[in-house]
């Protein structure tokens, strides 16, 4: 915006001001204030400063950007969460598999008659043992196993039957839940006292 005051003078082009003067033609709308006389008249050009454009980003923008940010940030935690729970769940089935394979091996070196002494045996989660009696690995204690053993017969085509058992040793979580199963056939010959 420009205000522009005309008054009466008798020179014919005086500059008021020695800063007034303009260097050339385009700083007469380029300097906040110029006065100058012409012709009679003196001029006095007020004219408002071209304001540098700001930079920056505005209210909006920042608050999109914050609620971008927390999108992100949420979407990361929820996959590393995610992560975390499926390692948890694979960490739980390697144990459960290693202590379900101690435990049918436990089952199937006791010879003769022993072998239907396992029948029902149970194991909690924390007391798990091996072989010679001591407690097992850290990771393999959080799963409880159990044995059951039932008589199968079993044939070949164009041979006798055989007579074993099925030795199945089942894996539990701290909860209850089922995890999984390790089986094995055995025939009652190598079995016998």
């Amino acid at each position: 915006m420009r205000f522009v005051r005309f008054m009466q003078a008798e020179s014919s082009i005086e500059y008021l001001s020695p800063l007034a003067r303009p260097a050339k033609e385009s700083d007469l709308y380029s300097r906040p204030e110029l006065i100058f006389r012409r012709r009679g008249l003196t001029v006095t050009c007020i004219s408002t400063p071209k304001r540098p454009r700001r930079r920056g980003i505005t209210l909006a923008e920042s608050l999109f950007a914050t609620a971008l940010l927390a999108m992100a940030v949420a979407a990361v935690f929820s996959a590393i969460g995610s992560g975390a729970s499926h390692a948890d769940e694979s960490a739980q089935r390697i144990a459960a598999t290693i202590a379900g394979e101690d435990l049918l091996a436990k089952t199937l070196l006791k010879r003769g008659s022993d072998l239907d002494d396992w029948n029902g045996r149970q194991e909690n989660h924390g007391y798990l043992t091996d072989l010679s009696g001591r407690l097992i690995a850290k990771p393999q204690q959080r799963v409880s196993r159990s044995v059951w053993i039932e008589p199968e017969v079993r044939s070949l085509p164009g041979f006798e039957t055989i007579d074993g058992r099925v030795v199945r040793v089942d894996t539990f979580d701290k909860d209850g839940q089922f995890i999984g199963s390790i089986m094995e056939w055995v025939a009652d010959s190598e079995y016998a006292p």
